[in-house]
């Protein structure tokens, strides 16, 4: 059986251990229940010598939901949790504590197999770096990520500012990732207050004029 099936656990069992415990210790999953018992599911999987390269489903994730209900239930809910830990876990190596970590935690699949692998952090990078690809396709692939990331500025601008005037807890959220308001959500909530004052005003003006006009009629 090739190393690589292994996705770095024959390598780095010791410092993959440690990380996902350095995880469960971080500010941002620190407190939430949900987060710790999958952390604790998968410290306790990868702590044994167990087969590595067995599909680890929602079942075997949450199996008192398949006694108890269906293993609809436990893939559902496996669904559910990953995809909110992997949004928070990007989270924890770009912002967090996981910044400076000379080892990386991360999912092998796309797809419902939840298994995980470790790997030195610049390994990706440096991966990159010295494979050939031909001038016309790193351009091609840097306009698409140009292009993504506008994508994904204007739809997050979007997304604050609906916050900002109707969901304000959302805002907050938002925010605790990092313990505090990212500048984008200031300057977008303080331009909702600006303009929701601008267009009450505005509607007191035409109200005035309105209710003038009628009065002169009668």
């Amino acid at each position: 059986m090739s190393k690589k099936e292994y996705y770095g656990w024959d390598q780095y069992k010791e410092e993959g251990l440690a990380e996902l415990k350095k995880i469960k210790k971080s500010k941002i999953f620190i407190g939430k229940d949900k987060f710790q018992q999958l952390l604790d599911r998968y410290i306790e999987t990868y702590s044994r010598d167990n087969n590595l390269t067995k599909k680890i489903t929602g079942t075997y994730l949450y199996p008192e939901e398949f006694r108890t209900k269906s293993a609809k239930h436990a893939h559902d809910k496996a669904y559910r949790v990953i995809r909110e830990f992997k949004v928070l876990l990007g989270a924890y190596y770009e912002k967090g504590e996981g910044k400076n970590s000379a080892f990386e935690i991360y999912f092998i699949s796309q797809e419902r197999d939840y298994r995980l692998g470790v790997r030195e952090k610049d390994q990706m990078t440096e991966d990159v770096i010295t494979t050939k690809i031909p001038s016309q396709s790193i351009n091609l692939y840097n306009i698409n990520i140009f292009f993504s990331k506008i994508g994904d500025k204007i739809i997050n601008f979007l997304g604050i500012y609906y916050e900002s005037l109707f969901a304000p807890y959302k805002l907050a959220t938002r925010a605790s990732i990092n313990e505090k308001f990212r500048l984008d959500s200031i300057l977008v909530f303080l331009f909702s207050t600006f303009l929701a004052l601008l267009l009450a005003y505005q509607y007191r003006e035409i109200s005035i004029f309105y209710l003038g006009v009628k009065k002169i009629l009668v």
